[in-house]
């Protein structure tokens, strides 16, 4: 949970840092992995099916979303939605881990 958080904090400060104005559509896909990542701490501490079958579908969503995205953002933006995709990374592989140890 702390890398995920970390790399959620490294992204805050270069948009900060960089003043780099993000738009609505980078907004909604930072709400999306925002999502999952609270679907996984969730998970984490009392884990469910259900829950691990919605986070796959939802990082299936990611990829296919920021697939479109990436080709319309400017150069700065794309470092976000890059690091967001590395968040979402994250989680994913994370969950692995997770469940290997409820087995």
């Amino acid at each position: 949970l702390e890398k995920i958080a970390d790399e959620l904090k490294y992204l805050f400060h270069y948009v900060s840092e960089n003043k780099v104005k993000l738009n609505e559509e980078t907004i909604k896909f930072y709400e999306k992995i925002i999502n999952m990542f609270e679907l996984f701490q969730s998970m984490h501490f009392n884990f469910s099916e259900k829950d691990a079958k919605l986070l796959v579908s939802q990082r299936k969503e990611v990829i296919l979303t920021s697939e479109k995205l990436f080709n319309n953002l400017g150069k700065k933006e794309v470092r976000v939605l890059g690091n967001l995709v590395n968040a979402s990374q994250l989680i994913y592989n994370m969950m692995g881990c997770s469940m290997s140890l409820r087995l």
